[in-house]
């Protein structure tokens, strides 16, 4: 493939993702409404905010239904539900925002980089297959049949406890909540692995120093930050969930599940980053070994040529030497630190909840 092919499938490429070719299910669903409003009536209505609009309409009906057959036995059980839906409500907005940054970075910053053809059919490929609205929905009605179906085998008095209007209500949130999920995995499995295989146009004398590297690395750096969080606050709320008849062993499973997958993201995305500078780095070193072999392959070496490729090694060394990752426990630190006090706080507060937790996962075995 020449340079103007190239030029051309990037520019493809490209311009997909302009015209947002590339969307998460529910701003499909959103932005269609939006445009249908819009034509109705000429106010504009911002996706977003008709998923904020579209998640009130539902916890009202579903906590008016609640209260009417009094269906729920203690109203912190009410309130629970209506945090857990607002979590899966913000943690869809935010995976949408995530999702934009990934995009954007793809459009001005990936593609003017990577300097291998095949690449691009692998990208393509990738978000095709991401964004599949079939895709979506048979991860979301997976994952909502399994999750629930999984919590009333375990106690199936769930039903009586939570009562059906916010049962329901959760069925279909989770839904979404699956997506997210199904996200996460392609996020994983696809984006970071295929990061791993690009070829990327590095700066030479210092691969980590580059910035597509430095790019890439604060994008996925969101990413991750956005799972801690988000993994802190579905902390909080398990640890409340056990008062209220939530199957021990299923809450105990989501958490190890939730803080194994914020391990294996920080480890995955610091491992892609090292990958990639490594290969820009052994590009480098390559190149420079080829002109120091061809400097000395002459019968007869004069003083001038061993100086240059003296210089060469020196060079060589000197690439050789560079950081193989960007990765610095100064920011970990940082963020270990940034949670340690709002942590500490916590586990005093709500010391007799843990440790119930404790005791319960204890008479399990």
């Amino acid at each position: 493939m020449n340079n103007l092919e190239m030029n051309n499938k990037r520019e493809a490429l490209k311009a997909q993702i302009t015209a947002n070719s590339f969307q998460p299910l529910i701003q499909i669903w959103t932005t269609r409404l939006s445009t249908a409003i819009f034509r109705v009536s000429k106010v504009n209505m911002p996706p977003e905010f008709l998923q904020v609009l579209f998640t009130a309409l539902i916890l009202g009906l579903s906590i008016g239904l609640t209260f009417v057959f009094n269906m729920a036995p203690d109203n912190g059980l009410v309130i629970l539900g209506v945090i857990s839906v607002t979590y899966i409500l913000i943690l869809q907005i935010t995976f949408e925002y995530f999702i934009r940054r990934i995009l954007n970075l793809i459009r001005y910053s990936m593609l003017d980089s990577i300097t291998s053809p095949d690449d691009f059919g692998i990208l393509e490929d990738f978000l095709t297959n991401t964004f599949s609205p079939r895709r979506q929905i048979i991860a979301g009605v997976a994952f909502t049949v399994i999750a629930h179906g999984l919590f009333l085998a375990v106690n199936i008095d769930l039903v009586s406890i939570v009562g059906w209007p916010l049962l329901i209500t959760h069925i279909f949130f989770n839904f979404f909540h699956g997506i997210l999920v199904y996200y996460f995995f392609c996020y994983l499995t696809g984006f970071l692995g295929s990061l791993r295989g690009f070829q990327f146009e590095l700066f030479e004398s210092n691969p980590s120093a580059s910035e597509i590297v430095r790019k890439i690395d604060a994008t996925l750096n969101i990413g991750l930050y956005m799972m801690i969080f988000f993994g802190t606050i579905l902390s909080v709320w398990m640890t409340f969930a056990i008062k209220y008849s939530f199957p021990t062993f299923s809450v105990i499973l989501t958490l190890v599940f939730l803080w194994l997958s914020c391990v294996l993201l920080f480890v995955f995305n610091k491992s892609t980053i090292s990958v990639i500078i490594r290969k820009g780095k052994w590009q480098s070193l390559n190149k420079i070994q080829t002109q120091i072999s061809n400097l000395l392959a002459k019968d007869v070496v004069d003083t001038q040529t061993l100086e240059q490729a003296n210089k060469l090694l020196e060079y060589h060394d000197r690439v050789l030497a560079t950081p193989d990752t960007i990765f610095n426990w100064r920011s970990i630190f940082d963020l270990a630190n940034s949670f340690l006090i709002p942590g500490i706080g916590y586990l005093i507060s709500e010391y007799n909840n843990i440790s119930s937790v404790f005791k319960n996962l204890g008479g399990l075995f």
